[in-house]
């Protein structure tokens, strides 16, 4: 919470209840204000210092929806929200130093998006499969194209929007931070993002 309060805005939020489900699976965590509930790492992990990147992880991730988590949640625009709260903790991993679990997680999220992915902005609006791993995707190009401080300016100018949608977000980047990085943006959410 120290880490993300130093490079987002204060959240209105002095306390989190953490519940940890005891049934050695990591689906389902979610997010609900002052609540995070995650399940736990499976038994059958490979050692136990990855299982405990993988639940920091996994809290870092639900503790960054507290900021990314006012886009429409039924339809493609929650990419925002999943976007969002991905790379924050992404970027929480590379503040503490852990490049090999960043690398495995985004490797992770290449696969993902090959096998499942599809536009990040479908032509019905509806919600993509691959919702948690195209938006990764793309931000992970900007982070190859620009840098690590360009994810973090661009995140903040979304985690400070009110109403967090697409278009609104490109008109932010567009007019208050890099025209170009917009220009990337956009150019990316209507067919499946190539990657090899």
């Amino acid at each position: 919470m120290r880490y993300y309060r130093e490079i987002f805005s204060q959240a209105e939020i002095s306390k989190i209840d953490v519940v940890v489900l005891g049934n050695g699976d990591l689906g389902g965590a979610y997010n609900r204000g002052h609540l995070i509930v995650l399940g736990e790492p499976p038994a059958s992990m490979p050692t136990e210092d990855l299982a405990r990147m993988l639940m920091y992880q996994m809290f870092a991730h639900e503790l960054g929806h507290i900021w990314f988590g006012r886009a429409e949640v039924s339809g493609f625009e929650d990419w925002l929200n999943e976007t969002g709260a991905e790379w924050s903790a992404l970027l929480f991993l590379l503040h503490i130093g852990k490049t090999d679990i960043f690398d495995k997680w985004i490797e992770m999220h290449y696969d993902n998006h090959k096998r499942f992915g599809e536009a990040i902005r479908p032509n019905d609006f509806h919600h993509p499969d691959a919702i948690h791993d195209s938006g990764v995707v793309l931000f992970h190009m900007l982070y190859e194209k620009y840098g690590k401080n360009a994810v973090l300016s661009i995140l903040r100018i979304l985690s400070k929007m009110e109403k967090q949608n697409t278009d609104d977000f490109l008109a932010q980047l567009e007019g208050s931070y890099r025209k170009e990085i917009a220009d990337f943006i956009r150019a990316q959410l209507d067919e499946k993002i190539e990657v090899y």
